[in-house]
């Protein structure tokens, strides 16, 4: 099964992204078809870590292919974000060092240092 493909048409500006599904080429959203995106923030952990801080999802399909919204991040330093495409499991913890969700990941920022 083919699945259709979600971009960020435009840049990150203070925590607002904007996803889109492909509606024109190959990768087209089919219809009847929907591609669950969802946003998720982490907090860095004593430990290094990282720790589920918020989340949020939505469907495009071929009438609503765009969604815009707002992360909601910590305020402290070595928080990550990352916007993922797909039926993706969301860890509650990630280890240090690891970058999660792999090819499902269509936009992020990694923990920095403090």
């Amino acid at each position: 099964m083919r699945v259709g493909v979600v971009d960020v048409p435009g840049p990150y500006t203070y925590g607002k992204i904007t996803v889109a599904a492909r509606t024109k080429a190959e990768s087209q959203i089919c219809p009847g078809e929907r591609i669950k995106v969802t946003w998720v923030t982490y907090e860095r952990a004593a430990d290094g870590s990282s720790k589920l801080f918020r989340s949020g999802t939505h469907y495009l399909d071929r009438a609503n292919p765009r969604w815009t919204f707002t992360t909601v991040e910590p305020d402290t330093c070595g928080s990550s974000w990352y916007v993922v495409s797909g039926d993706v499991a969301i860890p509650r913890s990630v280890p240090k060092g690891v970058i999660p969700f792999g090819r499902a990941k269509v936009h992020w920022d990694e923990p920095t240092a403090c």
